[in-house]
């Protein structure tokens, strides 16, 4: 069974006939140029844009679940993220447990450990570096338990050092049953860690399918105009612009 599966969905004029699916142990890539719809993909998967046509969790209609039992069940990372109150790194990563309506500090305190934010526990959220922040948002996603990680672009604040952490993290979370669906920019990374991609153009699927057969120097090109060097025998992968 898809952890989740789409059927025709379009938002506006933003998306038009999107239909995929995310599979149980596999890291989902979504790539395309800005403004190709990647962000508002992620959000209609998650319930926060108005879209026509089917989203389905575990074989359910989405519309069926209950909120805090999508919330358990999947887990939203956006790009960006403001904390509206002065809260301790703690806290932020306790609101993870909001749908479960408990603050289990074990899980709390592995997330926090998982994430590396642990030694900043008792620190004002907004004393952290971009980096620092992005990271515990990240925590307090992990702090949920969910099935499926929708994460958009949740490495583009990041040192090279946490790029590939925060990809080994969700690597392994895919690896241990779970899925992750992300929207990302580093085209080496996204073939380094993803299973299969998904090639967005203006609202409409390009390209789907395993990640050497997406992403080619010829669709690559086509897509962001530029001519771009893919050597996915690398290890690890590289692409570049020539």
């Amino acid at each position: 069974m898809d952890m989740i599966s789409l059927s025709n969905l379009s938002v506006d004029s933003r998306l038009s006939n999107i239909s995929l699916n995310l599979k149980r142990g596999e890291i989902l890539g979504i790539i395309g140029p800005n403004g190709a719809g990647k962000s508002t993909l992620l959000k209609s998967v998650v319930g926060v844009e108005n879209y026509t046509g089917e989203i389905k969790i575990l074989g359910e209609i989405f519309s069926s679940y209950k909120p805090k039992q999508r919330a358990r069940l999947v887990g939203y990372l956006p790009q960006t993220i403001e904390s509206a109150w002065s809260l301790k790194v703690e806290d932020v990563v306790a609101l993870g447990r909001t749908p479960w309506g408990d603050e289990h500090r074990e899980k709390i305190e592995a997330a926090m450990a998982l994430t590396d934010v642990a030694r900043f526990a008792n620190r004002n959220i907004s004393e952290l570096s971009g980096g620092e922040r992005a990271r515990v948002w990240l925590a307090r996603v992990f702090a949920g338990e969910p099935q499926v990680i929708v994460a958009d672009e949740p490495i583009s604040s990041l040192d090279i050092h946490y790029q590939i952490e925060v990809m080994e993290m969700l690597k392994q979370f895919s690896e241990s049953g779970h899925s992750v669906m992300v929207a990302i920019h580093d085209l080496s990374l996204a073939a380094r860690y993803c299973q299969r991609i998904i090639l967005l153009e203006r609202g409409e699927i390009i390209a789907v399918g395993p990640t050497k057969q997406t992403l080619t120097g010829e669709t690559l090109s086509k897509l962001f105009q530029i001519s771009v060097h893919c050597d996915l025998e690398s290890n690890p992968p590289i692409i570049l612009p020539k």
